[in-house]
């Protein structure tokens, strides 16, 4: 079974193709959960390595963040293993197989505590690299932290960037408080 059938194969168990900044991963949508897969497929001398790529979000975590930065930034895992996944090796990748795969992706992303996640992003300092900053703030958005999103707010207003990465600007901070003002009222 090459990729191309593999991917028919998930399709047909109920994952949608999904697309964002060039990548590609399907999506399972299960309860309040959103189980994203990103399936590496290796051929290897008498057997295939899958490895599945997968995470779990939320619609709302995905609105939080675009809120935040304005733009529809596709969505951000809110939990993802570490360390990552090994693959499973087979030595038939058949329909049988990607249904175990797909079951195996759906029952880790169910069992993940999503509530911890979102704590573990309200707790990340503000000198974090990389998109951190941004989960940040929509953590915080989620959580209904107006009091800590309005003293990042006169922080910057005062000039001190508290650490953040350039992109980060007062407006993703306002973003964030009106956000927060509308989940906690």
């Amino acid at each position: 079974m090459k990729k191309k059938e593999f991917i028919a194969e998930l399709k047909s168990l109920g994952w949608t193709q999904q697309r964002t900044d060039g990548e590609t991963f399907y999506r399972y949508a299960k309860d309040d959960r959103l189980i994203d897969v990103n399936p590496t497929i290796r051929p290897m001398v008498g057997r295939t390595m899958v490895a599945p790529g997968v995470s779990v979000t939320t619609e709302a975590f995905i609105a939080a963040t675009d809120a935040v930065s304005g733009k529809n930034e596709g969505g951000y895992p809110l939990v993802v293993p570490w360390p990552p996944q090994d693959g499973v090796y087979v030595t038939q990748l058949d329909a049988e197989v990607v249904a175990e795969i797909s079951q195996q992706s759906i029952d880790w992303g169910m069992a993940q505590d999503l509530d911890a996640a979102l704590a573990s992003m309200c707790a990340y300092a503000t000198d974090e690299p990389g998109s951190r900053p941004l989960l940040h703030l929509a953590a915080l958005a989620l959580a209904g932290e107006t009091e800590k999103l309005e003293s990042y707010r006169q922080s910057f207003e005062a000039g001190d960037r508290l650490g953040f990465v350039p992109y980060i600007d007062i407006g993703y901070i306002e973003r964030a408080l009106a956000l927060a003002k509308e989940r906690d009222g």
